[in-house]
């Protein structure tokens, strides 16, 4: 399906993606594939699968939220950086 028929029936194409069709949409004269649309839930991605420590140990994920407070508490306390920058060095003349 090119871009402008994907354009004209999107409200159709959308009612069959609910019932659980993929659609390709095209582009270009060549109409080399650009896109799928596709279920949510098809667009899950598979568990991770664990590598050479697979039978070690487990992935722990935890619930990293941090307020901006939090974040920025380590940083406090450091002396500001002075506003002026580096002095410039002479350049070398070079006569050729």
């Amino acid at each position: 399906m090119t871009i402008a028929e994907f354009k004209k029936n999107l409200p159709v194409l959308l009612g069959e993606v609910a019932r659980g069709a993929s659609i390709v949409v095209q582009k270009g004269r060549s109409r080399e594939n650009a896109a799928i649309l596709a279920p949510y839930s098809s667009a899950q991605p598979p568990p991770r699968q664990l590598g050479l420590l697979s039978k070690r140990g487990k992935p722990v994920f935890k619930n990293w939220n941090m307020s901006d407070d939090d974040f920025l508490k380590p940083f406090t306390g450091f002396p500001a950086r002075p506003a002026t920058s580096m002095p410039r060095q002479p350049q070398a003349k070079c006569w050729i």
